[in-house]
């Protein structure tokens, strides 16, 4: 029911109860009043018949007897004027009845008595004055009419007196009893009124303000992103209010959850500073980005995380972000605890209404690695493929030269070797690079099965031996046989690989030894040479792509994928690989292969 038509009808009864109550004080009043008036009605009436009787009894006390005519003590001009008093009084009477005609007839009759009064002693007067002595004995019967007619007009009169009286008792009786109920309905009225009161406040309690303490309920669990309670149910107002409320809530999830997506699947780091610029608010490519937890970089200065340097540069950008509405990016390294700088770029808004900066960190360090991964590939392609390239053209212009001039076939022999040579630097090169983007991209399979390593490691030691006889080292192979689940043509090019670099870079008439164990669940294998050792600082590096030691770029050998390819291969197998060295005292490569476990045979070979 809606709400506005509840309370029409909590309101409606107690309406419909006053006014009949106000209709019944009414009816209480009108009838008080019509008892006041025929209460006043009879006074007066009563006291126009006291009048009347009063008159009557002047008249028949000044005209009493016989002695009174013979002592000529009535006065002639007393019986017209008692007369007119008297018919005075009737006609009094007769206007204050005159609406009732019951009463009318009753006091005509009263005027006829008095009337015959009247009479009796208009013709007692007038037998004496003609009689006299002669007419006394009529006269005393005349004297008898008269007294029996005064005594008709007195008792009618006081008979009258006495009704109006009773009715003046019946009116007061009844204003009395107007008075009681006019008290009663208004004591019940009054109740009925604080019931009515009382009622329609619980019911409003109970339907309306209960609901609203849900909607405010509602509002502060919105306000705090918390569940909200089920929508109230019911067609009134509130109820659809909730229920538009609910659907508000809803739309506002929903617009929270896109913004939060986009704010915590973002890549680049959204930050939310005040005035200090300390961090209020951030997302998790933030976290990623300065390498610190959320918790703890809420109030921390974002100063601290800028290289010293640049702190000054950094202030006065967002100094100049709060006075202009736009500013061009600002690009500036951060600085990670015990990790390398790196590059960022700022972009900043002020709210002035927030008080707050919002701000968007891109990482640039990615793309500069890349430019420079691109710098280095063009430098190696630049250095690595068009020296033997130039070379190769010289030696094709040198054999046509060599031809012209008559040389012996020996010489055009050595100049088609020397082309050979480099055609062959060439091949390596491509066929690198081309080895580096199939396993980088994925299109290398393994064919996993049970390998020895020891087998693949003696194996590529024999093919090597033509390079261990020319620089007279001595291979050294202190090996245990250990299964592996591997794939035992990639495994072998990783042993090959790290042996031909340890060849490499061996001095003549040494020893280069292999030696293999078991680590936990991994076999693992260890190339240990004598050469130059490479500077700790370059350990990380030199499994990265492109990247060569000095050695290797003097030498013109490779492309600088080897060691690269070699770390793919390893971590492809679930292993690892890695170096130590120490400048002077040669270099140990370490990588380790996932033992074939049969029980675990699915698992391992993913």
């Amino acid at each position: 029911m809606r709400l506005s038509i509840r309370l029409l009808s909590l309101l409606a009864v107690p309406s419909i109860l006053q006014i009949f109550s106000f209709t019944l004080l009414g009816n209480l009043e009108e009838h008080a009043q019509k008892q006041l008036r025929i209460a006043e009605n009879a006074r007066a009436t009563s006291t126009a018949l006291d009048l009347l009787l009063n008159d009557v009894y002047q008249v028949l006390k000044q005209h009493s007897n016989e002695r009174d005519l013979e002592l000529d003590a009535i006065d002639p001009s007393f019986i017209p004027s008692g007369l007119r008093q008297l018919d005075l009084d009737m006609e009094r009477l007769e206007r204050l009845t005159e609406n009732d005609e019951k009463y009318a007839a009753e006091i005509g009759e009263l005027r006829s008595s008095v009337l015959r009064i009247a009479s009796d002693y208009s013709e007692l007067i007038r037998n004496f004055a003609t009689k006299r002595d002669a007419g006394f004995l009529e006269r005393k019967r005349m004297w008898s009419v008269l007294g029996k007619d005064a005594h008709k007009v007195t008792d009618r009169t006081s008979n009258l007196v006495a009704r109006e009286k009773a009715i003046q008792d019946e009116a007061a009786k009844n204003q009395q009893n107007d008075s009681n109920a006019t008290k009663v309905i208004l004591y019940v009225a009054a109740l009925f009124s604080c019931l009515s009161i009382l009622t329609v406040s619980f019911l409003v309690m109970r339907g309306i303000v209960s609901k609203i303490n849900v909607l405010v309920e509602n509002t502060k669990l919105l306000v705090n992103d918390k569940n909200l309670n089920e929508p109230l149910t019911g067609s009134d107002e509130l109820s659809l209010l909730d229920q538009t409320f609910h659907e508000m809530a809803e739309s506002i999830r929903d617009a929270n959850y896109r913004e939060r997506a986009v704010l915590y699947n973002a890549l680049d780091a959204i930050l939310v500073l005040d005035e200090g610029l300390q961090i209020i608010k951030c997302n998790p490519a933030t976290t990623k980005l300065f390498r610190t937890p959320e918790r703890e970089l809420k109030r921390l200065s974002i100063e601290r995380f800028i290289q010293k340097d640049d702190v000054s540069l950094f202030r006065d950008y967002f100094f100049k972000a709060r006075r202009f509405s736009s500013q061009p990016p600002l690009e500036i390294q951060i600085r990670q605890p015990q990790l390398p700088s790196r590059h960022t770029h700022w972009t900043v808004r002020w709210s002035e209404h927030d008080g707050q900066f919002f701000c968007v960190a891109h990482d640039l360090t990615d793309r500069i690695a890349a430019e420079k991964l691109r710098d280095e590939a063009i430098s190696m392609l630049n250095h690595d493929l068009r020296s033997p390239l130039t070379s190769i053209q010289l030696t094709f212009d040198l054999i046509t030269e060599t031809l012209k001039s008559g040389h012996d076939i020996a010489a055009v022999h050595a100049l088609v070797q020397r082309g050979g040579h480099n055609c062959s630097r060439v091949l390596a090169l491509t066929n690198e690079l081309l080895d580096w983007d199939k396993y980088r991209s994925g299109q290398v399979k393994l064919r996993r099965s049970k390998c020895d390593l020891a087998q693949i490691i003696l194996f590529a030691g024999e093919t090597l031996e033509p390079q261990f006889k020319t620089k007279s080292i001595d291979f050294v192979a202190d090996l245990d046989s250990i299964f592996v689940d591997a794939d035992g043509v990639e495994l072998e090019r990783v042993v090959l690989n790290l042996l031909s670099n340890s060849i490499k870079f061996s001095p003549a008439n040494c020893e280069l030894r292999v030696e293999s164990c078991i680590q936990g669940d991994f076999g693992q294998v260890c190339i240990r040479d004598q050469g130059p050792g490479i500077d700790s600082t370059k350990l990380d590096k030199i499994f990265d792509r492109y990247f060569q030691l000095e050695q290797q770029r003097n030498e013109g050998e490779g492309a600088g994928l080897g060691l690269a390819i070699c770390r793919l291969i390893v971590e492809m197998h679930g292993g690892k690989i890695w170096a130590q060295s120490k400048l002077g005292h040669g270099s140990e490569f370490f990588f380790q292969i996932p033992l074939y476990q049969e029980n675990n045979r699915g698992k391992i070979n993913g």
